[in-house]
């Protein structure tokens, strides 16, 4: 199954996303194989790469292939 998300890709957590990352816009960092989890690094969020399930993503840019 090809990734919802590529790498690079900008995308924001959506209204399912838990409550301290939605609204917040951030680049893909990377996919975790077999599941729908991406990695993301947020605008503005000093606590590092959070972890993401698709379904709480929506995408802000087109991949970037």
């Amino acid at each position: 199954m090809k990734p919802k998300f590529e790498i690079g890709q900008l995308a924001i957590a959506n209204d399912k996303a838990p409550g301290d990352y939605r609204g917040h816009r951030g680049t893909v960092l990377q996919h975790k194989p077999s599941t729908s989890e991406y990695q993301l690094q947020f605008e503005g969020d000093d606590r590092g790469p959070g972890w993401l399930a698709s379904s709480h993503l929506d995408p802000v840019s087109p991949p970037c292939n």
